[in-house]
Order: structure tokens, then sequence, then C-alpha cells
């Protein structure tokens, strides 16, 4: 996580440089879908609007696409869900969302602007939302305690390469 943090960062410094040109790709376009579902096994946390339902859960999936179709998401998109990550239907507030997901990650306040500068770039990564799903059968990796920000490139980087990854 903090060697992909410290790529993005210093991907942020330079407008022609791409965390692309430390990965290869894999031979398969990336589709991005995030669901969200109730753990009625678990109690529902604090901040959560709807406590009756149980442990309200964002799972984030990652796959092999069958062609590249759909929004091509940026890594602000990503980040964007973080906001999302205790009711799907709430409008977070974007400043508030950064502030957090930058506090979160421990970004200090001179590599800030670097990745706020990133952010605002709104440059494409390889994933496109909902794109159609490669038939096949492919390997399932998963991804715990982070957000769909922390494993957005390993995320698609894995998916491009044949596997299922999953983000909870």
């Amino acid at each position: 996580k903090t060697i992909i943090l410290l790529l993005l960062l210093a991907c942020g410094a330079n407008a022609q440089s791409t965390l692309y040109q430390y990965l290869t790709m894999g031979k398969y376009p990336v589709g991005f879908q995030t669901f969200y579902e109730y753990d009625a096994s678990r109690t529902a946390v604090r901040e959560q609007k709807e406590q009756t339902k149980g442990r309200f859960l964002q799972i984030n999936v990652w796959y092999p696409a069958a062609k590249k179709e759909g929004k091509a998401l940026t890594f602000k998109d990503f980040v964007d869900l973080s906001g999302k990550e205790l009711d799907e239907n709430s409008a977070p507030d974007e400043q508030a969302t950064l502030k957090a997901y930058l506090d979160w990650n421990g970004i200090a306040d001179m590599a800030r602007q670097n990745f706020i500068t990133y952010l605002e770039k709104k440059q494409s990564l390889y994933t496109s939302l909902n794109a159609p799903v490669k038939a096949g059968n492919f390997p399932v990796v998963l991804l715990m305690h982070g957000s769909a920000a922390t494993y957005a490139f390993m995320g698609e980087y894995l998916a491009s390469q044949g596997y299922f990854v999953v983000q909870v």
C-alpha cells in the first residue's frame, strides 16, 4: 500500500509520468463494479444511517472485461467511493471525503498538494465502469482493510492479468 501510494505521489509531481511506466498491464481490459450489501451477522457501525440490517458493506470488484466499454474511471472516482462506504445513497462532501482519505493514509502536508494536483488532472485509468465481463474461469483475489482508492492500481493491474479482484 505504501509503495503504490509513493509511486502515485511521484506520478502526481510530473504531468508526463504515470504509474503505468512501472507496471506492464496484462492482456485483458478491466471492468469495475461496486455492490452494496448488509451483513446481518454483524452489528451496524455507529456512523451508518441504517442501523437495523447489520453491517453495511461496499464491495468493489475489478475483473477481466470482454472489451473496453463504459465510463473510463479516474483515481478521483475511486477516492470519491470512500464517501459511500457507509451509505450508498449519500452524496458525500468531496472536500471532506478527500481530507478523510488523505488523513487515513497519513499523507504529509507537503505531499498533499502533489496528490491533489494528480487528482485534478482526472487522468483516466485502465479501468472502465460496468464493462462487460469476459467469459471464462478466473482466480479470485480478496483485498481487505482498505478502500477502493487504496487498491485502485493493484486491482486493475491484477484484473488485467486475468484475476477477479474483490475488495470489501
